[in-house]
């Protein structure tokens, strides 16, 4: 009964120190985890993320603080843990950066990145947004503006745009620098850095490789001379052009380009075009980027040129002509100086008049420094002026036509009034608007004959002055019964009825009935004066000129 005791009081006893123990135990355990409770609960706001660990009542703490401040911050909550013994600190506090920046530099060489990140988070972020390795080259540091990450993500797209650039976020400032190959690319870029978040300034410094504007060219052809503005594509150097121009000659004020957009296209149609322009005599070649025009004037073989050019361009580029025949400006005029066999022409003639017209209307051959113009006569008129004008100048023995602006002027020889009065008939119906002016000298004039006839039977007769048409020297000599007569007297050339002869026939009859005398005819008179042998042979040299009277013009009178 006692050891039943004994043994139940040591089971008892026992039992009891176990259950003793055990209570302590759970109290230490639950305390650990309630200390670690406390402690995560304190610590989960830090910036970084830090570790706890808890053995029994203390605690030790690791990681990166942000700043003092937060390590500071972060060791405070963690005194007030409830139960906790000692805290054993462990944190790394970040360097602080002031000011706050990153750098990115794009070129030939590659991409380098400088700078720094706020935490590990914005690390990974900034190589997620941006499609690049950069995280290795940030490390942490503290300071950083509020959407720092985003503008970093921004500006590092910016510079995907541009041939080269470097930029940097400094702060709250983003600025971008570079290479752009056009304003296309430019705008690109700066696009890309609106998406900064707000409260950033954004500031740029980026130069155009090229200013985007269309390869053009503008060249004029004046005289023997030549200038140009435009835009040439990097294959087609300044100095190729000046070849086909002519160094001498040309004033080219172009822009080279650093880009050749048109995969080589451009060059040739420029160079072909400008050759074109080189073959009229005046004119304006406009490129603009596909769009082709070429306007002037030129020969009919520099037109053909300029027109199969245009009808030449590539697929892909449109053009247009406008190239009408070249002309001096001065008027159509034709100078004719004719010698009754040959003709020498001069002038400027409109087309499809030439100096064979003259040749054709005169029957002679003609030459001359004449030229042609590659124009027509608008009005039409002109080719029939010029028949009209040789029309009238075939009736003179020799002279000078001139048809200069809405004139004609002849002068010249005319064999006779009549001649010259069927030169005028001919110019009497001109178109209106013209005018004819002329002026002849007459081989005859058409005024009445006047001669001496001197006779003596021992020395023959001499005949001097002016004879009718009808009356040759001849006729003189036979009717004084001799083998020819002296003198040279000129010639009449207006035909006549034969009046004059039968004056003349009258007259040397009487004559002849004297010894010698001289027989007469000026103007209206007839007059015999002479010597008779005998009273009888005198009336014998009246009697012809009183029977013939009747015969004789009635202007006329006898003496």
């Amino acid at each position: 009964m006692i050891l039943r005791k004994l043994v139940g009081g040591l089971v008892l006893a026992g039992g009891v120190g176990l259950v003793g123990a055990y209570g302590t135990m759970r109290t230490s355990f639950e305390m650990e985890n309630d200390i670690r409770a406390w402690a995560l609960s304190a610590t989960e706001t830090a910036i970084h993320g830090v570790q706890t660990r808890v053995e029994g009542r203390d605690i030790t703490i690791s990681g990166i603080a942000d700043t003092e401040a937060e390590r500071e911050a972060i060791l405070a909550s963690l005194d007030v843990v409830d139960g906790r013994r000692v805290v054993h600190d462990e944190i790394e506090v970040l360097p602080a950066a002031a000011p706050y920046v990153f750098e990115l530099t794009s070129n030939a060489d590659g991409i380098a990145a400088s700078g720094n990140a706020p935490t590990a988070i914005a690390q990974a972020a900034i190589d997620e947004g941006t499609g690049m390795d950069l995280s290795g080259d940030l490390p942490l540091a503290s300071g950083a503006p509020e959407g720092y990450p985003l503008a970093v993500i921004a500006a590092s797209q910016s510079t995907t745009a541009l041939i080269e650039s470097t930029v940097r976020v400094e702060d709250n400032t983003i600025t971008l620098k570079g290479l752009a190959a056009d304003p296309s690319a430019r705008d690109a870029a700066l696009t890309m850095l609106q998406f900064a978040p707000e409260g950033y300034v954004l500031t740029d410094e980026i130069e155009l490789f090229d200013d985007g504007t269309p390869l053009r060219l503008t060249l004029n052809k004046s005289d023997a001379s030549i200038d140009g503005t435009g835009k040439l594509p990097s294959d087609l150097p300044v100095a190729d052009m000046m070849g086909i121009l002519g160094a001498t000659n040309a004033d080219l004020d172009v822009q080279q380009a650093r880009i050749s957009p048109d995969a080589g296209v451009w060059p040739g149609v420029a160079t072909d075009m400008t050759t074109a322009l080189t073959r009229l005599e005046s004119g304006t070649l406009m490129i603009e980027g596909r769009n082709v025009s070429l306007t002037g004037t030129a020969t009919p073989a520099g037109k053909a040129a300029g027109e199969a050019a245009i009808a030449s361009l590539p697929e892909g580029f449109t053009g247009t002509s406008d190239i009408s025949f070249y002309d001096d400006g001065a008027p159509f005029s034709m100078i004719v100086d004719y010698d009754g066999a040959n003709a020498t022409v001069d002038g400027k003639l409109p087309a499809g008049v030439g100096a064979s017209l003259t040749a054709d209307a005169l029957g002679v051959s003609a030459s001359g420094d004449v030229a042609t113009a590659y124009i027509s006569d608008d009005s039409g008129t002109w080719p029939g002026i010029a028949n009209t004008g040789h029309a009238a100048l075939s009736n003179l023995e020799n002279g000078i036509l001139q048809i200069t602006d809405n004139r004609i002027l002849l002068s010249g020889l005319a064999r006779t009034p009549a001649e010259a009065g069927a030169a005028d008939a001919t110019l009497a119906d001109l178109p209106e608007g013209f005018t004819a002016t002329t002026s002849y000298d007459l081989v005859d004039d058409g005024t009445p004959p006047s001669y001496d006839v001197v006779y003596d039977p021992a020395t023959g007769a001499n005949v001097t002055g002016r004879l009718p048409s009808s009356l040759a020297t001849t006729y003189i000599a036979s009717a004084l019964d001799l083998d020819t007569v002296s003198g040279k007297p000129t010639i009449g050339l207006v035909e006549d009825d034969g009046t004059w002869a039968t004056v003349a026939n009258t007259g040397l009859s009487a004559l002849s009935n004297l010894e010698n005398g001289t027989l007469s005819v000026e103007d209206t008179t007839v007059r015999l004066t002479g010597l008779a042998r005998t009273p009888a042979e005198a009336e014998a040299a009246d009697a012809p000129l009183l029977v013939c009277l009747m015969a004789i013009p009635q202007q006329l009178r006898t003496i």
